[in-house]
């Protein structure tokens, strides 16, 4: 069943960012306990009202281990990660006024994915957290 691109937004942009890591976790999306070891990572990070996860190290596609770091935007001075200029898609945007979770976000990119209708390249893929609440998902796309 096709998905439709209801409530998606497909913008591209080209993104230079410098971060600096807080920590960095393996994670797989169908690990049974994926929320609380995520919850429990987090915890302790000293996360900025803005900050970055940075999704990488895929060992396949979405069904597959990746590496999950929390990081906050810092500058070129100061950076443990820098992300080069390189074309992303604004896939998908979650406000913070909106009933739907990040992880149905997620869900429904996937299921994107699943209908041929999203390529991703799963070199690396970004939530930007945003102080107002709203996240932006920034995926690598191979269209």
């Amino acid at each position: 069943m096709m998905m439709r691109l209801d409530n998606i937004t497909k913008s591209r942009k080209v993104l230079t960012m410098y971060l600096d890591i807080l920590g960095t976790i393996r994670i797989n999306n169908f690990e049974k306990d994926f929320k609380k070891k995520v919850d429990d990572f987090v915890k302790d990070l000293d996360l900025n009202e803005e900050y970055i996860v940075l999704h990488d190290n895929y060992d396949g596609n979405y069904r597959s281990d990746y590496d999950m770091s929390f990081a906050n935007i810092t500058s070129v001075k100061n950076f443990d990660r820098y992300l080069p200029d390189r074309n992303l898609t604004q896939i998908a945007a979650k406000s913070p006024h909106s009933s739907q979770t990040l992880p149905e976000l997620w869900k429904q990119i996937w299921d994107l994915e699943e209908d041929g209708v999203l390529h991703r390249a799963y070199l690396y893929d970004i939530e930007y957290h945003q102080k107002d609440g709203t996240v932006a998902i920034l995926l690598g796309t191979r269209d």
